[in-house]
């Protein structure tokens, strides 16, 4: 089965002179699975608050709290994230870091009401310096996501490897 996923996002921020940066971000998703991603799975709503401390050039850190809304009750969580954002290698030509991403998250009703979940997420990234259009981004990531959870069903490790493009305007 295939799975296609539409996002958009906003992000607003608001530094906090030599102490860090407050965002607001606002997300929708829509999925669809399928063949030939013709058939609507779901919708979800993100609402996160975060705040990133300026520690160094070569570290970087954020906490955050979220609110997943959805149509779905069983989908409605609230999360609350830390991370840290480490370079491990730079030179004029890339940069090979390395990111540890934790999340707990709780359910707050339909069927997954009460369930809990911590995800370890740890990506190897190598990140070109090429002179791509300002505000673009590619980078390359081979990612391990591993999921503990009071629900046996729910708990899994997946292995990720492939080029992410972005851009900021």
């Amino acid at each position: 089965m295939n799975e296609a996923r539409l996002t958009a996002r906003a992000t607003l921020f608001h530094e906090l002179e030599d102490t860090g940066t407050f965002s607001l971000r606002i997300m929708s998703r829509w999925t669809y699975v399928g063949e030939d991603f013709s058939q609507f799975d779901h919708a979800q709503q993100r609402y996160t608050v975060s705040f990133a401390p300026n520690i160094s050039d070569k570290v970087g850190a954020s906490v955050s709290a979220e609110y997943r809304a959805s149509p779905e009750a069983r989908e409605r969580r609230f999360v609350g994230t830390g991370n840290i954002d480490v370079t491990l290698v730079e030179s004029k030509g890339l940069r090979l870091g390395f990111f540890q991403e934790l999340a707990f998250s709780r359910f707050t009703g339909g069927s997954n009401d009460g369930r809990t979940d911590l995800l370890s997420l740890s990506e190897l990234l190598l990140t070109p310096n090429w002179s791509l259009p300002n505000g673009m981004r590619l980078s390359f990531a081979a990612s391990l996501n591993h999921r503990f959870s009071n629900r046996e069903r729910s708990r899994f490790t997946a292995l990720q490897v492939g080029p992410t493009l972005g851009w900021r305007f």
